[in-house]
C-alpha cells in the first residue's frame, strides 16, 4: 500500500515539473525572402527605328559630341524607300545617361531630295557628321549641281544655321560663294579660267543677321534666296 502511495506521489511530482518546464531556446521560423526592388534599374536604350516612319530607311548616320557633354550624340537621314523624290528627313538625338539617346530635333528641309522630278541623281557624294558642336553636310555633284557645304551649330541649347559655302565651275569660270548666316555676310568670288593667270575678283555684302533653327529653315532656298539679292 505505501508502495502504491509513493508511486502516485512520484508520477504528480514529474507531471507538475513537466508542466512548469520553459524551452531552454525559442525556435525561430524562417522568414520568406522577399526581393527588393532596385531603386536604380538599367534602362533600355532606345531603339532607332521607333523613330523611323514605316515607309522610310536610314541613308546616311553619324556620331559626335555635338552640345559637348561628353555623351555620343547621333544624327540620322532617312530616305523614302518606294519614292527617292521626297523629302528626306533628318533626326538629331543627343545622348542620354539613362535613356540612351532622346530626340532632339527633326526636319525634312535641311537635307535636299535625291532625285529630281526628272529621275536625276541632283549629288554623287552627300555626307553628314558632327565636329565639335556643329553638324556639317556636304553635298557634291557635277555640272550644274557644284559643291555645297551646310553647317549648323549647336549653342545656348539650341541648332541653329550657322553658314553656307557652294563652288560652282562652268565653261569659262568658277563661282565660290561663302553666307555667314549668323553676321549676314556674303562674299563672292568669280574666276576667270579662260585666261591662263585665271584672276578673280570678289565683292562682300552685308545683309541682316539671322538666326534661323534646325526644324525650321530650308538652307538651299535660303542660300539661293540670298545669292539673288547680291545680285549675281
Amino acid at each position: 500500500m505505501k508502495q502504491t502511495i509513493f508511486s502516485i506521489s512520484m508520477l504528480c511530482f514529474l507531471l507538475g515539473s513537466c508542466k512548469n518546464d520553459k524551452p531552454i531556446a525559442e525556435v525561430t521560423k524562417p522568414q520568406p525572402k522577399v526581393a527588393k526592388e532596385n531603386p536604380n534599374p538599367p534602362q533600355i536604350q532606345n531603339d532607332i527605328h521607333e523613330y523611323i516612319p514605316e515607309g522610310f530607311e536610314i541613308q546616311y548616320e553619324c556620331d559626335g559630341d555635338l552640345n559637348q557633354d561628353g555623351l555620343k550624340d547621333y544624327a540620322y537621314v532617312l530616305r523614302n524607300i518606294e519614292d527617292d523624290t521626297m523629302a528626306r528627313k533628318t533626326l538629331v538625338f543627343f545622348g542620354d545617361k539613362e535613356k540612351g539617346r532622346q530626340l532632339f530635333q527633326q526636319s525634312e528641309l535641311v537635307f535636299p531630295v535625291e532625285y529630281s522630278d526628272e529621275g536625276y541623281k541632283i549629288y554623287d557624294s552627300e555626307t553628314i557628321s558632327i565636329e565639335e558642336n556643329q553638324l556639317m553636310m556636304e553635298l557634291s555633284g557635277l555640272g550644274p549641281s557644284g559643291t555645297t557645304t551646310i553647317i549648323f551649330q549647336f549653342e545656348n541649347g539650341g541648332l541653329f544655321l550657322k553658314s553656307m559655302e557652294s563652288f560652282h565651275a562652268g565653261a569659262g569660270g568658277q563661282t565660290i560663294a561663302s553666307y555667314e548666316v549668323m553676321t549676314g555676310k556674303i562674299e563672292m568670288t568669280q574666276v576667270n579660267t579662260m585666261k591662263e593667270d585665271m584672276p578673280s575678283e570678289t565683292e562682300v555684302k552685308n545683309f541682316a543677321p539671322l538666326k534661323l533653327a534646325f526644324e525650321k529653315v530650308n538652307p538651299m532656298e535660303l542660300f539661293d534666296q540670298q545669292i539673288l539679292k547680291f545680285g549675281f
